[in-house]
């Protein structure tokens, strides 16, 4: 029930609809990987205090296997 004309004028029109369809979910998918990246970013540089722990003692009442001091030898 559809005349030639329509027939054609949406062939004409559903090909570039989504090209732009794809590139805009290309685009918005890209934009939101950004602000993520950015977000880690800026929470990185205002929470983290270093990449490494240091002076970590465990408090822990027992003591674990202790290794005996290196014996020196006197030849």
């Amino acid at each position: 029930g559809v005349t030639a004309e329509m027939q054609n004028l949406v062939h004409r029109r559903i090909y570039p609809f989504l090209l732009m369809v794809v590139v805009l979910m290309g685009i918005l998918s890209f934009q939101v990987r950004q602000f993520k990246r950015l977000y880690e970013h800026i929470k990185n540089d205002k929470y983290l205090v270093g990449q490494r722990l240091v002076n970590y003692e465990r408090k822990s009442g027992k003591q674990g296997p202790s290794t005996p001091p290196p014996v020196s030898s006197q030849e």
